[in-house]
């Protein structure tokens, strides 16, 4: 048995008055008969808002906010990185879409280390941002694929100083995934 193993007891079955068959037939009624009871304080998560005890790691933590009870994620432990994470990117097949770019209209040296529970340090799959400035939109007019551009990525002269673009255009910043792959529970 390993630490946090939980042993459970089988409830038998018993023969009936006069019961005389062959092998087959007493096995058979054994299989049919036997029950295992889980108690109701087996579980195969940990809820709560602080980190498991370390005997709980082959658990699911069902992180949970302090205050409301409501839940924050769910997080299973990696042996490799020493922490409970979870995939940021599950919705992407566990990986960070590199093809998408979105419209940002915060501060980046205040706000963007944070945005979407990332952190303001060196970019690793477990630290750092999830975002970054997409720097490639600096400067430029984002416009759909058609005649003018005909292929994602290019560029073209639309406006001119002469012909200003109307209605008056305004800065927003693009933003695009950094390799940061997973969100800490701790």
């Amino acid at each position: 048995m390993a630490l946090g193993d939980t042993i459970l007891p089988i409830n038998r079955a018993l023969f009936p008055n006069g019961f005389c068959q062959g092998p087959q037939a007493i096995g058979d009624f054994i299989a049919q008969n036997m029950q295992v009871i889980l108690p109701g304080t087996i579980s195969f998560f940990v809820t709560g808002p602080t980190e498991p005890a370390v005997e709980m790691r082959s658990r699911t933590w069902v992180k949970t906010d302090t205050t409301t009870n409501t839940i924050i994620g769910i997080f299973n432990w990696s042996p490799l990185y020493g922490r409970w994470l979870r995939n940021h990117w599950e919705y992407n097949g566990g990986v960070p879409p590199f093809d998408e770019r979105r419209i940002y209209a915060g501060v980046p040296s205040v706000n963007l280390g944070t945005y979407d529970g990332g952190e303001f340090s060196g970019v690793s799959d477990i630290t750092g941002p999830f975002w970054q400035i997409a720097s490639e939109f600096s400067d430029r007019w984002p416009i759909g694929v058609g005649t003018t551009i005909p292929i994602v990525g290019t560029t073209a002269n639309v406006f001119t100083i002469t012909t200003p673009a109307t209605p008056p255009a305004i800065g927003v910043y693009f933003i695009k995934p950094t390799s940061r792959i997973f969100d800490r529970g701790n």
